[in-house]
């Protein structure tokens, strides 16, 4: 089964009325939010207005990073289905998931797609010849304890995890 079958099942048994996607890139799997009302899309750079066929009416796509778009209060709903599939640095997906389930109707489905690295590219972070190069402000936040101190704000939703091998 692939990610994106994955999610067409996912649509179709919980038909959400919200669905928000970080990392739309070009719009394949955001498509598949047809029947939602609203679908939210975050991206700083989505590649989806290269391909007319992946636009529907119901997307409002924010070409922003995630941290932008959560600080703006764009949301007006709770979300019902998200699918965070945008930096795959570990701190970066954290953040986004204490972003995200702030937001979510009780019951609601959050997807991760990536978590673990399949290639070396994915798993490597940016050097400099003088070691790692430093994370910008809104990211050198990100503690354990700053984590924790979001998470606390509302208490996790009910977590589930299902492995799908995925192609």
């Amino acid at each position: 089964i692939t990610r994106h079958q994955f999610l067409a099942d996912l649509h179709r048994v919980l038909k959400p009325k919200v669905y928000l996607e970080i990392g739309v890139q070009y719009g394949s799997s955001l498509i598949l939010a047809e029947a939602a009302e609203i679908a939210y899309g975050i991206d700083p750079v989505p590649l989806l207005f290269g391909a007319p066929q992946n636009q529907l009416p119901n997307q409002r796509i924010h070409q922003m990073t995630s941290d932008e778009f959560f600080g703006q209060r764009y949301l007006t709903e709770p979300i019902d289905l998200a699918f965070i599939d945008g930096s795959h640095l570990v701190e970066d997906a954290m953040c986004d998931y204490v972003n995200v389930q702030r937001h979510m109707r009780p019951g609601g489905v959050i997807v991760f797609d990536d978590v673990l690295p399949y290639n070396a590219a994915i798993a490597a972070r940016t050097r400099s010849p003088n070691g790692p190069v430093p994370c910008p402000p809104a990211y050198a936040a990100r503690t354990p304890a700053y984590v924790a101190a979001r998470s606390a704000l509302r208490p996790p939703p009910t977590s589930v995890r299902l492995e799908v091998a995925t192609t």
